[in-house]
């Protein structure tokens, strides 16, 4: 999981030069790792929940 979701310009920069990714590409990998986020921190907060309702039958 990401711990810090503000990429740098450096960052940016960094995927232009140094792994040669299109302004496309960046878009790309920067929706898919937010996806992959989302649905992490989604499960987890809903396993919390799901764990809790066992206990109370």
């Amino acid at each position: 999981m990401t711990k810090n979701i503000n990429p740098t310009d450096e960052t940016f920069e960094n995927l232009r030069s140094v792994c040669g990714f299109s302004n496309q590409e960046i878009v790309e990998l920067t929706a898919t790792v937010s996806a992959y986020n989302f649905a992490s921190r989604t499960a987890t907060r809903l396993q919390k929940y799901a764990d809790a309702s066992r206990c109370e039958k």
